[in-house]
């Protein structure tokens, strides 16, 4: 699902890097401003392909970030994170990572700020890493997972395409 050769840059961060090239400042909090309206991640048809949209996630750095990862429950590895790691957006708070996902997917996701990057041998130190693992503040869509003790929130991805599900 992840497989990502080459670096994708949405067309809407590729207008925002343009607009400061241009010298216009207010590019991105102008994107701020749109992602505050309509959340995220953003969602882009790019081309004809009708079989995939462009889904970027998004970070707006408070001043400390070092990096960012986006985690999805069915990845296929942990032992690179290569493919999961956000890029900044030089000179702005803006921090991405952008997928072509198939159009009618639905997955959860959740977010390591300031992560190790210390690869997992076992799926035992995956489940000791999850406490540092967040929801996506920009996405309102958020499930819950119940285990005993604790709770545990991912964040959704409902891309346009998804299958209804009246029940859930």
């Amino acid at each position: 699902m992840l497989d990502q050769d080459i670096v994708v840059m949405s067309p809407r961060l590729a207008r925002v890097a343009d607009a400061l090239e241009l010298g216009n400042a207010d590019a991105v909090e102008e994107l701020w401003n749109e992602v505050a309206d309509s959340g995220a991640p953003l969602m882009e048809q790019v081309g004809d392909d009708g079989s995939q949209t462009l889904v970027t996630f998004l970070w707006r750095d408070p001043g400390d970030t070092e990096n960012v990862l986006v985690f999805f429950f069915s990845a296929p590895s942990t032992d690179d994170f290569s493919e999961y790691l956000m890029t900044h957006l030089p000179g702005t708070d803006i921090w991405y990572k952008s997928y072509f996902l198939p159009a009618d997917l639905r997955t959860t996701y959740v977010l390591s700020v300031n992560d190790s990057l210390v690869p997992f041998n076992s799926y035992a130190e995956i489940l000791q890493s999850i406490s540092r693992y967040r929801t996506d503040p920009l996405n309102p869509r958020d499930y819950t997972l119940l285990s005993n003790p604790k709770e545990f929130k991912v964040s959704v991805l409902e891309l346009p395409k998804a299958p209804k599900q009246p029940w859930n």
